[in-house]
């Protein structure tokens, strides 16, 4: 009985991440830490890259009275530099 449970749990695990999702930036910030882990695993290369982006962006937005023009360039190449096929998702890595 345990063993079927333990089984079943893997299994199903196993098929959410086999599962690509899309997930805007807000929405996926407001997941909680554990949340956050597993559904980054699941995003697609493209949704996956649109955040990594989007996290940049907004942290140069915030700390942007704090860069060097260097600093703001260079995170901005960063920004300009993540896409699909650099960064990869969980779900794809397999």
């Amino acid at each position: 009985m345990v063993f079927a449970l333990i089984l079943s749990r893997l299994v199903g695990t196993a098929y959410l991440r086999a599962q690509a999702i899309d997930m805007s930036y807000d929405t996926f910030m407001k997941l909680d830490d554990s949340q956050r882990l597993e559904t980054f695993q699941r995003l697609t290369p493209s949704n996956l890259a649109a955040l990594l982006r989007e996290q940049v962006m907004r942290w140069r937005r915030f700390y942007g009275d704090r860069l060097t023009p260097e600093q703001d360039q260079l995170l901005a190449d960063v920004a300009a530099f993540i896409r699909p096929g650099v960064v990869r998702s969980g779900a794809t890595q397999r």
